[in-house]
């Protein structure tokens, strides 16, 4: 090999590498517009992004993995993410019917939550690192939990009946079941 072979596979590389980071010969695009997140689901008050169900996917299928030992095989990924794309807008169609009072409990419940899962880990350093190994937010996760509570609050308040029974209703059934 030449001395100057090296050389000329330098100079090469670095024309090719200077041409495809000229401004000019590449437009100037987005990282949205490259990759696009596409909203699929919509709702009063909502919607519903791509992304959001992947993670959600992806969670699952750890979850799974680590919990139960079992491994969601990649044929079965869309319809995995169709139910958890449908339990997502039940999720939120939920939260819309929640009452003020529903959430202001909910809020004082995940404050005392968090404050008491702080405490437990016996370091703010400890409590970060949990919350760091999520790749959220607190206030991702804080929001995910309080959709999540307010969800099953306003499920039970709609399907569970009252426990209230009047004396009218005692009498018809007694009256019936003669």
């Amino acid at each position: 090999m030449t001395p100057f072979r090296p050389l000329l596979l330098l100079g090469a590389a670095a024309l090719f590498l200077s041409a495809t980071r000229c401004p000019a010969a590449a437009p100037d695009k987005t990282a949205e517009a490259l990759f696009p997140d596409p909203v699929v689901a919509t709702g009063k008050g909502f919607e519903i992004k791509r992304s959001t169900v992947q993670e959600a996917f992806i969670a699952e299928k750890t979850v799974a993995q680590q919990e139960q030992h079992v491994a969601i095989p990649e044929s079965e990924r869309p319809r995995v993410e169709s139910d958890i794309l449908l339990h997502m807008v039940l999720d939120k169609i939920l939260v819309l019917k929640a009452s003020a009072a529903e959430k202001a409990a909910m809020l004082n419940e995940i404050s005392n939550y968090f404050e008491d899962r702080r405490k437990a880990l016996h370091s703010d350093e400890a409590f970060q690192e949990e919350v760091k190994a999520t790749g959220k937010t607190l206030d991702q996760i804080k929001d995910e939990y309080l959709e999540k509570r307010l969800a099953r609050v306003v499920l039970i308040r709609e399907l569970v009946p009252s426990n209230d029974v009047s004396d009218e209703v005692v009498k018809k059934f007694y009256d019936d079941e003669k």
